[in-house]
């Protein structure tokens, strides 16, 4: 059954890499670089999200730039990921709403990097 939910959550993220595009303004073919430009922000995102997160509370504590509120909810969904990850996949019995949220969260999470990388967004501010 692991292998399954596996498999399931492969090509939920495959899915949603190669065709959320085409759904996300602007609508289009989009060139491979940017494909490739998103699939680095995955992975970065979803290795680097505890140093992010540290990083946004320490610029909060001690102000030397507000931390900006959208690459903090950008990194946010990363950590619930892992969790739900471990969850589904240890689990004896495939529960079904953690497996939900966790198609629902990485959905997400490439709609939310996918519009970036479609409309220009620096990433790398700073």
């Amino acid at each position: 059954m692991r292998a399954v939910t596996l498999l399931s959550l492969v090509t939920t993220a495959l899915l949603a890499w190669c065709l959320l595009p085409l759904a996300i303004p602007p609508f289009g073919p989009y060139p491979a670089s940017q494909a490739i430009e998103v699939l680095l922000w995955q992975v970065m995102a979803a290795l680097g999200w505890p140093m992010a997160i540290f990083g946004a509370m320490a610029s909060a504590v001690w102000g030397s730039r507000p931390a900006d509120i959208s690459a903090v909810l950008l990194v946010l969904p990363y950590p619930t990921m892992v969790v739900l990850t471990a969850y589904v996949l240890m689990s004896r019995r495939v529960r079904r709403w953690p497996l939900v949220l966790l198609h629902i969260l990485l959905v997400f999470s490439f709609a939310a990097v996918w519009y970036a990388v479609r409309n220009g967004y620096n990433f790398m501010v700073g």
